[in-house]
């Protein structure tokens, strides 16, 4: 008499390694899905961040909005989150281009050039054209207004080329 064969349902080897599988893949799904909902949920209150800091700057309290500019640039990252980080840097430039009304008049507005010129490393003109034309006009007015303080013709020169550059953008 020709022995019976066990149906696959029935080795209890074969169930053990597939529920093994099934349930390392179940929880490398829910992992996944964790860490993709917390990514999403610390851009947000990043965004969240960085939009309280521009309302700041528009009700000209440049001084607060510097405070919450650098804590984001404490946990935003250049090489993971370029744009945020350009972004972050446009707004630590338009910051410290209105400090600069108030005092150290020439090291707020090369504080706010040195901003925008790293905002320009991610707001190409290929990559953000828009961007890159809102930044070259900041460093065109922050050099226009460092040439009524010292080497009028240079900064001049330095705000034209950067006028420009935005120009570029419309052309």
């Amino acid at each position: 008499m020709a022995k019976k064969r066990k149906k696959w349902y029935q080795n209890k080897l074969l169930i053990t390694i597939c529920s093994l599988i099934v349930s390392t893949l179940l929880g490398f799904l829910v992992t996944y899905g964790f860490t993709i909902r917390n990514e999403n949920i610390n851009r947000s209150r990043i965004e969240t961040n960085i939009s309280y800091a521009e309302s700041l700057i528009d009700q000209n309290a440049p001084q607060d909005a510097l405070k919450k500019i650098q804590e984001l640039l404490t946990t935003v990252s250049k090489e993971i989150e370029p744009k945020l980080y350009a972004r972050i840097k446009l707004d630590e430039g338009r910051t410290f281009f209105i400090i600069a009304y108030s005092i150290e008049q020439e090291l707020n507005l090369k504080k706010a050039i040195s901003a925008y010129e790293e905002a320009l490393k991610i707001f190409t003109i290929d990559k953000y054209p828009g961007d890159y034309a809102i930044v070259q006009n900041a460093i065109s007015g922050a050099y226009k207004q460092l040439s009524e303080i010292n080497n009028k013709e240079e900064n001049l020169a330095k705000a034209q080329k950067a006028k420009e550059e935005a120009e570029k953008v419309s052309n």
